[in-house]
């Protein structure tokens, strides 16, 4: 099996904060109005390396408001990949790859809420 050229340190959280909104009241027959806004932030810092952090912010007609940071190092082999793929990468490969770690930290978080998980869902990062 070979390596991929691209490769991450261990991602981190960074940030994780949990508001639960105790004025909400879920009624009955309907469902939660959550917003899910996404961004990424790309800091280069060297032609083959960069960090990127992944904030998610939940929040809307929602039982809580959750801000949550993620983030890793990514690097790649400069002379075997052209930069519009290395952008490309930054801009759609990295952050879908660290959405997979901080899924299951807001389902976990959601669920000890006592209003059931939250599950983000898949999300095209292609722009």
């Amino acid at each position: 099996m070979k390596k991929s050229i691209y490769q991450f340190s261990e991602p981190r959280l960074c940030k994780l904060e949990f508001d639960l909104c105790n004025d909400f009241v879920l009624r009955e027959n309907t469902e939660c109005n959550i917003q899910l806004k996404l961004e990424t932030k790309i800091q280069k810092k060297d032609a083959d390396e960069a960090v990127v952090l992944l904030q998610v912010l939940l929040e809307g007609d929602a039982p809580y408001k959750i801000i949550a940071e993620e983030s890793a190092n990514f690097k790649w082999n400069m002379g075997e990949v052209d930069e519009s793929d290395v952008e490309k990468f930054l801009q759609q490969n990295a952050p879908t790859l660290l959405l997979g770690y901080i899924r299951q930290i807001i389902s976990t978080v959601t669920a000890a809420s006592g209003y059931g998980a939250y599950n983000i869902p898949f999300i095209n990062f292609i722009q």
